[in-house]
C-alpha cells in the first residue's frame, strides 16, 4: 500500500472499554496490531454509520497487521485531522500499533 499511516473516522473519540455512553467507559488509547479487542466491541451501528466500529476493527487489524499504523478518532471534531498530525497526544483517539517487521 505504501502508506504510512490510515486514519479512520468515526462519530466517536474512539475505541471505548464499554458502551461509550457508559460513564465508566474509557478510549482504549492504544491496540497492538494481534490483540484481540472484540469484548470491547458492540455489534450495532449508529443511526449515522453503515460498518458500525466492528468494520473499522476489522480493517483496523488488517492493515497494522500490514505494517501501518491506524487511528481511529471522532470526525465530528473541528480540525480533527490537522489537530492528530500536528498535536496527536491532545486528541483523544485510539492508535493500533503496527506489526514491525524483523
Amino acid at each position: 500500500m505504501k502508506a504510512d499511516e490510515l486514519i479512520l473516522l468515526s462519530n466517536v473519540d474512539g475505541i471505548y472499554s464499554g458502551a461509550p455512553e457508559d460513564p465508566h467507559s474509557r478510549v482504549i488509547p492504544s491496540v497492538y496490531w494481534n490483540r484481540d479487542i472484540s469484548d470491547y466491541i458492540l455489534d450495532e451501528k449508529s443511526e449515522l454509520g453503515r460498518g458500525g466500529m466492528q468494520s473499522k476493527c476489522n480493517i483496523a487489524h488488517q492493515v497494522a497487521n500490514a505494517g501501518i499504523r491506524v487511528v481511529i478518532a471522532n470526525g465530528k471534531k473541528d480540525n480533527i485531522l490537522i489537530d492528530l498530525i500536528e498535536r496527536p497526544m491532545d486528541v483523544m483517539h485510539t492508535e493500533f500499533i503496527p506489526k514491525v517487521e524483523s
